[in-house]
């Protein structure tokens, strides 16, 4: 009586569930790709140097964000962006731009570029300079001192900086939020101290610390949580070693 009482109770649960998952027969002249376009493309009211425009986005899946790039949600939990070298903020600020390009639909970022190029006097006035000066660098170079071949370098280093990330600040920073998932995804709620608790009991238990970490996570925000936890936990053994020593 009681098993027959459960496998009722199961019967029903399951019926409810897949009622409308399941469809037994394909509607007529169905046609999928809008539904497809609906959810790889969204139209979004970006922020744009103070100002709102509209741009249409792509939906980029865990192998394309990769693809972009070592960046990480979580980069200024782990690593104080005080102490970031001049080489940690190109490769994080190519990795936007990698996924600015991959994001961006209608503009793409090729036609922002030609439109730049095209329009700012100073970014062809800034083009023009680097040009001539790496043409120079390269004939007088074998007569030049180390000091002067650096600080050349550096100039170089400079304009190239200058002219290599050409969308403002608060649209490189949506772009990349949003490619990353940051809209659905808790990762940007975790602290450093979370973090370090999670490592601490993994290490005890010899798991993973995204075990001891709860949220709403996407699959690549776990890998994140993995890199970034035991990074912490790290830094602060090695603190802890410190102490001991003095």
């Amino acid at each position: 009586m009681i098993r027959k009482y459960i496998q009722s109770i199961c019967r029903k649960t399951l019926s409810e569930y897949f009622k409308d998952k399941l469809i037994a027969n394909m509607p007529i002249g169905y046609d999928p790709l809008p539904k497809i376009r609906g959810g790889l493309y969204h139209w979004l009211y970006i922020p744009f140097n103070g100002t709102r425009i509209w741009c249409e986005l792509r939906s980029l899946n865990a192998n394309q964000i990769e693809s972009c790039g070592d960046f990480s949600l979580l980069q200024n939990i782990v690593k104080n962006p005080s102490k970031a070298s001049k080489a940690d903020i190109i490769r994080m600020r190519n990795a936007q731009e990698k996924l600015a390009i991959a994001v961006l639909n209608k503009p793409t970022y090729s036609e922002f570029e030609k439109m730049i190029y095209e329009k700012d006097n100073v970014i062809r006035d800034k083009r023009a300079e680097l040009e001539a000066i790496k043409a120079d660098f390269e004939i007088s170079r074998k007569n030049l001192t180390p000091l002067q071949a650096a600080l050349i370098k550096e100039q170089i280093d400079n304009l190239e900086f200058f002219l290599g990330y050409l969308l403002p600040e608060d649209t490189f920073g949506f772009l990349t939020q949003w490619a990353l998932g940051a809209d659905i995804s808790e990762v940007k709620s975790l602290t450093r101290k979370k973090l370090l608790e999670a490592a601490i009991l993994a290490k005890n238990a010899n798991v993973s610390p995204s075990l001891y970490i709860s949220g709403v996570f996407t699959d690549r925000d776990k890998t994140e949580i993995e890199k970034a936890a035991w990074i912490v936990y790290q830094e602060w053994t090695e603190e802890n070693s410190k102490k001991r020593r003095v």
